[in-house]
């Protein structure tokens, strides 16, 4: 839990998952919630994936923010 003084009242969550089907993948979610703003990211990672020290990583995020003048959303 936080607050400032240009965001408002905020909470950072985050959770891990290591070795997720036992091969050592790891699903990691993390939250960053303010009054004014919001971010969140989800990622995956699958290490030695096809071929040894070659990992695939997945990621999500997504970003929210609301001020007086404008509300701006991304996504990738």
């Amino acid at each position: 839990l936080s607050y400032t003084t240009h965001w408002g009242p905020g909470i950072l969550a985050e959770w891990e998952h290591r070795n997720l089907n036992g091969k050592g993948e790891k699903l990691s979610v993390k939250a960053n919630v303010w009054q004014r703003q919001q971010e969140g990211t989800v990622m995956y990672l699958i290490p030695d994936f096809l071929h040894r020290h070659q990992d695939l990583l997945w990621l999500a995020q997504l970003q929210r923010e609301q001020t007086f003048a404008y509300t701006a959303t991304s996504y990738s």
